[in-house]
């Protein structure tokens, strides 16, 4: 992950592009891990909605949805998910300039 920022209706993007994780898509399991908060990391299921405008993503652990929107450019992925999330409704952005979202943009690693 290059870049990720964090917006909501109170004021500015907050820039956790200093953080410089990743995320490992492999068969159906996204694992996201960001060195310099907490050193964690958590895999979830995801699935994609193709035929959606945008398209759609949904990653599922622990038996709660997190609903997103996703693009690919190139060598990139623009990824806007809710910062609320795991609800009973979730709902999914319909921007990437949406309040209340964290955006994240990657960038494939060459090998």
């Amino acid at each position: 992950m290059s870049d990720a920022r964090l917006r909501n209706d109170s004021g500015p993007a907050l820039d956790v592009s200093k953080y410089h994780g990743t995320m490992a898509f492999i068969d159906n399991k996204v694992t996201m891990r960001v060195p310099g908060m907490g050193d964690s990391s958590a895999t979830l299921a995801f699935t994609l909605d193709t035929a959606a405008s945008p398209r759609r993503i949904n990653l599922a652990q622990d038996g709660g949805t997190w609903a997103g929107i996703y693009r690919i450019t190139g060598d990139s992925l623009r990824i806007a998910l809710p910062i609320e999330h795991w609800t009973d409704r979730p709902v999914s952005p319909t921007d990437f300039g949406a309040p209340n979202t964290m955006t994240y943009i990657l960038r494939r690693e060459r090998r």
